[in-house]
């Protein structure tokens, strides 16, 4: 399961229509990444994008003005047009979007200069199903600045993403041998002088001939490209951490971690979890911009008086993008605590939050002590339900100063599930379920469906699950037909028309086994008898090729006659070659 779904970064298609990889092990869907990033609708159907600027009632008490900048992104990515260049060379392949797993987003100027609270690169903040939250808290100048822009027409802010994107490194028959010391030592000479260096340049690094670098190989280099992303991975993954970038025209960094002498031995032919860099730039201002000019400013700009503070006390604004629907959680919070701090404060100070979708955000205060900065612990806490038993599950503490708290999935102490479909699919059809996962020696199971009213979900599993899958069956809309999907061992599954092979672009191959001098067939979809095509033979050139699109998983063959002819043949197979015989054609 460590590796089913991943991208294979050895099998890259580099298409017109985007970048794919092929599955590791060729078991599972093909992954396509994506292309675009844009601001996100929201649940009113504008974009989800805010700025809000708070002000304390009393301005000689806390808070300090402030304001915050907050949109959710989505990812798009060409499907459709992925999966047609796809079926020209793998005729029953299918195709899912790539899962980000974490990342970065900067805001930069076009033209004017803009404050420095603004340029910073903020994590982006991932629910399960690919719609990252950008959440930056701003001054009061900055917010006002931010607001002119979004009245004006002129654009102000672009902006780049860099994504992360897991995958399997390229796997050589080879064994690498080194002493980690020197190699990060002598790696970190081509760095960025910050601690930081380019996962571009790790890739020149060991590009250059194999003998000038401190490595002792047990086989032959037959892909010097090959072994240079693959040792890029591998360090990438055993050896470094990722950061973003130190400017907006860059992207890929990692610092690698300070390890003592020793001795360490790869084998490059086993596989190996590695993520790789993908950046997209994008205009988070136009979407917004074009909100203001049709409805005003005040469709997305609030100004917020918020009540005085007593001196010490500190205003804490916790947000987790969280799935919308968690099944089997019955709540989910965090609790944040400030010990003691003598001799000014004796007792430890607690406040807990519980979040409610869909905005999983709540503010908390701790009172400290005049003479204290702000400072606390945080942990989180789920109330699992599992049949009848119910649990109460806590994460570990985790220090922190921020004001504003980001939470992300995996800070949770349970392993969440998420199952997606997308629109196109459930107009088509309802899913029905099966997680499955075991927990020591006990097989556990879940049931959950994804229907038009109900397009996602996240299950929440403890987090020592093991040999988790999912088993799912589409049903069409009138109850006639079902398919089921191959069990998917993945953490992330997000189901489309493109999930399936009897959906999409076919290729049928023709062999016409007839003596006539001259045979002309029509054929059609299952679904659709006016999309008519033609194919004609002669003993000369007995063998054609016929290209259709099946618009509907349940209905994904064809039918054949002679032209001119009345009745149709029976459906057949989308996957499997037709020889017409004699007696075939009417």
């Amino acid at each position: 399961m460590a590796y089913f779904g991943l991208p294979d970064f050895q099998q890259p298609l580099p298409l017109r229509e985007g970048l794919i990889y092929a599955p590791y092990g060729n078991l599972g869907p093909y992954t396509l990444l994506p292309q675009r990033l844009t601001v996100a609708p929201g649940a009113d159907g504008r974009v989800d994008f805010a700025l809000s600027l708070l002000r304390g009632a009393n301005p000689d008490l806390p808070p300090q003005p402030h304001g915050i900048l907050d949109f959710r992104l989505t990812l798009d990515y060409p499907l459709a047009e992925g999966l047609e260049a796809l079926r020209s060379r793998q005729p029953s392949a299918v195709l899912q979007p790539a899962t980000v797993e974490s990342g970065w987003l900067r805001l930069y100027p076009t033209i004017q200069d803009i404050p420095d609270d603004v340029r910073q690169a903020v994590p982006l903040v991932w629910t399960a199903f690919n719609a990252p939250r950008y959440t930056l808290k701003l001054s009061d100048t900055t917010v006002l600045k931010l607001k002119g822009a979004l009245q004006g027409k002129a654009l102000l802010l672009l902006a780049q993403a860099e994504l992360l994107i897991a995958g399997v490194a390229p796997r050589l028959s080879l064994g690498v041998r080194f002493d980690p010391a020197k190699l990060v030592a002598d790696l970190g000479q081509r760095g960025s002088g910050q601690g930081a260096i380019a996962h571009q340049t790790i890739y020149q690094y060991f590009a250059q001939p194999h003998q000038t670098l401190p490595l002792e190989l047990d086989g032959e280099i037959s892909d010097a490209a090959a072994f240079a992303a693959a040792m890029t991975d591998w360090v990438c993954a055993r050896l470094g951490t990722w950061v973003p970038a130190p400017t907006e025209t860059e992207t890929g960094y990692v610092t690698l971690q300070p390890v003592g002498e020793g001795r360490f031995v790869w084998d490059l032919s086993q596989p190996q979890r590695a993520l790789r860099p993908w950046a997209i730039a994008l205009n988070p201002l136009e979407a917004a911009q074009e909100i203001v000019q049709a409805q005003g400013i005040e469709a997305i700009f609030k100004e917020v008086t918020v009540p005085a503070l007593p001196t010490g006390a500190f205003a804490v604004e916790v947000r987790a993008n969280l799935p919308t629907v968690r099944s089997g959680v019955l709540a989910v919070g965090v609790t944040l605590k400030a010990p003691p701090a003598l001799p000014y404060r004796l007792q430890t100070q607690t406040a807990t939050a519980e979040f409610k979708p869909p905005g999983d955000r709540a503010a908390v205060v701790l009172r400290l002590s005049p003479a204290e900065a702000l400072a606390y612990t945080y942990s989180t806490y789920v109330v699992l339900r599992q049949g009848s038993r119910v649990q109460q599950l806590r994460g570990p503490e985790t220090p922190a100063t921020a004001s504003l708290l980001h939470l992300t999935l995996d800070q949770f102490p349970v392993t969440f599930v998420p199952v997606e479909a997308e629109a196109g699919l459930l107009a088509i059809a309802t899913l029905a379920g099966l997680c499955r996962w075991r927990l020591g020696e006990q097989e556990h199971q879940q049931s959950f469906s994804i229907t038009a009213a109900q397009p996602s979900l996240a299950l929440a599993l403890p987090q020592n699950a093991e040999a988790i899958a999912l088993d799912l069956t589409a049903t069409s809309l009138d109850g006639l037909h079902t398919l089921q999907l191959p069990p998917i061992e993945s953490l992330h599954c997000r189901l489309g028309l493109h999930s399936f092979a009897e959906y999409g672009p076919h290729q049928i191959d023709i062999t016409c086994a007839l003596s006539d001098p001259l045979v002309a067939i029509e054929l059609c979809p299952e679904a659709s008898e006016t999309q008519l095509g033609l194919v004609v033979f002669t003993p000369d050139n007995p063998r054609k090729t016929w290209r259709y699109w099946a618009r509907s998983p349940f209905q994904p063959g064809y039918r054949y006659r002679r032209r001119g002819s009345t009745p149709w043949s029976p459906v057949q197979s989308p996957f499997q070659p037709l020889t017409l015989h004699p007696g075939d054609l009417p």
